[in-house]
């Protein structure tokens, strides 16, 4: 076993009395490029920007694990999802006790309090007997409990819950209100929710008072998290952001004099989509853009058939906008944190890091949640400060990931190398640029047969590779939204049967193995082995390429990195994985946007065309805008303000030429969008048209 090479020794050293301390913040579904400091154009993270401006931001971080238990149980124990037996959410309650970064720390003379969302196993936190890690016993997540849970010690809901019952007692719905059922208090509904329309049924509206009279909230018909979106009717300083701050506040406040490791782990931006005002609505659903793959067909997509399809763009847009809401409250909690640890003149010999346990996919494909390897789910944001140790405002642009931070946190706070598994390796040398090693590649992991089960990036090609030698599992990747009915209107999920849209590998998607191409196609639009460039040099495809990349040999390339690290770690489908052939013949792949740019980041700002009143007007999309790998014709159309082309504008259906006399001044989104007639979906650049008054 491979194993033996990888062990590492969690004993007690003389370490230095000027010990550091560790102050980790951890937010849940928090992607990317929701980020300032990543390029984002509309949100507003001064916060988290300015700690990256004072530290380093890797601008190339990813989960081993695109779901909440599995990353956050690698981060703490620094070992892949396979080694820690937490291969999804379920897993925690049966997992093996193991050696995480925190225990290290507390059994070398740090003091520590883990706040807010707890979500790997709880026997991480207390050894056999059940005495506490800690400095205080941590709350689990809800009301369920572990065996053996600690006497007076409340889950984390159970806690939140009875300071809600205390300061904002839960009251009678009004109309237009649904119940959350995490918070067991009432939101208003808005369009991005999947019982938008029950919210204005009286029968449904006097049939949740009367439960809530008789005291049985709990049976008041909810909806499942993900779907969930609207203004909490709660003060903002008491959604579940601000009650882990108000713990985090008191726990800095108790550990403050002697050196000490404190996690602040936030639920959001995690749904229930719902946030108090003035966070709902900062945001404005008409100023946030379409995804630019909202319209992507996914012929060639490993997840063709996606088992958590986004809601109309309508609702996307709403949707992002509650989320970049709760981000913002978080920027603001996070603010009010380092803020105190300054009052305490702690800063300067603290280590801050932040992180995401995983993405959200927020429409990207016609997709919502996680649970992909696609940039929206698997690509976190991920900064780290530390005053006169790590250079203010470095990036690291290789690729990294978030099962790195136990070896890394051990080796800023003096501890030997030995203290972290080697299969968490310390990320200052990329941090101080004494490595040559910018170009390593990084995994990802995923529990299933019927899409791919792992990830391997190199920080430009990405392979999606499934985790069986060959055909053999029937299972489908997808999930049906069924209503139940009856006065309840509760949902639910359904497996989706398998039938004819199974491939010749008898898997539920087209392809299930994939290789993107992300300096030219950040989006991961276009499925270069399913390409009819699978075997050329890609100077073929993009003319101002200069090197003879072969995608069907990078894609070899990948998985034999990805075998190497299977064999590494000990995984199962090692063996499996090193014998899988990669299908390569060809399918038709839907246009890509070329121009608009060049990352992957969810909004790609319009660009501004100024035209005249009552002049005709023409403007020419540039002909390398799209892109089709398949060669075909391109066909045009638009949209003005989202409707059809009022009858003064056109698009000229072959070259995408824009004829327009507009009757009156005004400021309007137009989208160009073109198509091959062989796919059903498209792609589409929007521009802003701002028609004035012609000079006299």
């Amino acid at each position: 076993m491979r194993s033996s090479a990888c062990l590492f020794v969690a004993s007690t050293f003389g370490i230095s009395s000027a010990k550091l301390n560790l102050l980790m913040i951890i937010s849940d579904q928090h992607r990317w490029d929701a980020l300032g400091a990543a390029g984002n154009e509309i949100i507003q993270t001064p916060v988290l920007d300015k700690l990256a401006a004072e530290g380093v931001r890797f601008a190339n971080a990813y989960t081993v694990c695109p779901v909440c238990c599995p990353s956050r149980t690698s981060m703490l124990a620094g070992r892949t999802p396979e080694q820690t037996q937490v291969r999804g959410n379920g897993d925690i309650d049966t997992a093996p006790r193991a050696m995480t970064y925190d225990r290290v720390l507390l059994a070398n003379g740090w003091r520590g309090q883990y706040t807010g969302k707890y979500h790997s196993p709880y026997n991480y936190t207390r050894d056999a007997s059940g005495k506490t890690y800690y400095s205080k016993d941590v709350q689990w997540l809800n009301g369920k409990g572990p065996v053996n849970a600690p006497a007076g010690v409340l889950s984390l809901s159970s806690a939140y819950r009875a300071v809600l019952d205390a300061h904002e007692p839960l009251q009678q719905l009004q109309l237009g209100q649904l119940l959350d059922a995490m918070y067991q208090r009432p939101y208003w509904a808005d369009v991005a929710d999947l019982r938008y329309a029950a919210a204005s049924n009286e029968t449904l509206l006097a049939l949740s008072n009367k439960l809530i009279g008789e005291g049985k909230a709990n049976k008041v018909p909810t909806t499942d998290q993900q779907h969930v979106n609207g203004r909490l009717a709660l003060q903002p300083n008491h959604s579940y952001s601000a009650l882990t701050l108000a713990d985090a506040m008191t726990a800095l406040d108790e550990l403050k004099d002697a050196p000490f490791t404190l996690t602040a782990s936030f639920e959001s931006p995690h749904p229930p989509f719902v946030i108090p005002a003035p966070f709902y609505g900062a945001y404005p659903n008409g100023s946030i853009p379409d995804p630019p793959t909202v319209e992507d067909a996914m012929t060639a997509s490993p997840y063709h058939h996606p088992h958590s399809p986004s809601g109309n763009e309508d609702q996307v847009r709403q949707q992002t906008s509650n989320y970049y809401g709760m981000i913002a409250q978080n920027d603001r909690m996070v603010g009010e944190l380092l803020g105190r640890l300054d009052e305490l003149n702690l800063a300067a010999k603290t280590l801050v890091i932040y992180v995401a346990d995983h993405g959200e996919m927020l429409g990207d494909h016609h997709m919502q949640s996680k649970m992909v390897f696609y940039e929206g789910s698997v690509h976190v944001p991920f900064i780290m400060r530390l005053p006169t140790v790590i250079p203010a405002g470095a990036v690291v642009d290789a690729p990294v990931s978030t099962m790195s931070l136990f070896g890394t946190i051990v080796d800023y706070l003096g501890l030997p190398s030995t203290t972290a598994p080697c299969t968490s390796p310390s990320l200052r040398p990329l941090i101080e640029g004494t490595t040559a090693n910018a170009t390593q590649v990084i995994f990802s992991f995923w529990d299933t047969d019927s899409a791919p089960g792992f990830m391997a990036f190199d920080g430009r090609f990405k392979l999606m590779i499934g985790r069986l030698a060959k055909a053999g599992s029937a299972a489908c990747n997808a999930d049906l939204l069924v209503p139940f009915g009856g006065a309840a209107e509760s949902y639910y999920y359904l497996p989706k049967p398998c039938g004819l849209g199974a491939d010749e590998q008898g898997f539920d998607a087209p392809g299930v193995d994939a290789l993107y191409d992300l300096r030219y196609d950040p989006r991961e639009v276009i499925n270069l082995l399913r390409s009819p460039y699978v075997q050329k040099p890609l100077s073929a495809l993009h003319p101002g390429e200069n090197d003879t990349i072969v995608p069907f040999e990078r894609a070899r390339r990948l998985q034999k990195a990805l075998v190497a690290w299977l064999n590494e770690t000990d995984s199962e489908y090692a063996s499996a994985v090193a014998v899988r052939e990669m299908n390569t013949s060809h399918i038709n792949q839907v246009p890509v946007l070329a121009r608009g740019g060049n990352d992957a980041s969810a909004p790609v700002m319009p660009a501004r065309i100024a035209w005249k009143v009552g002049l005709a007007n023409t403007f020419t999309v540039p002909a390398e805008t799209f892109l089709d790998v398949d060669g075909d014709a391109l066909h045009f159309n638009g949209t003005l303000d989202r409707h059809a082309l009022p009858g003064w504008l056109q698009v000229h259906p072959n070259t995408g030429i824009v004829h327009g006399k507009p009757p009156s001044k005004g400021t309007y989104l137009l989208r160009v969008m073109a198509s091959d007639h062989k796919t059903a979906g498209s792609a589409f650049i929007e521009y802003s048209l701002d028609v004035s008054v012609a000079a006299v």
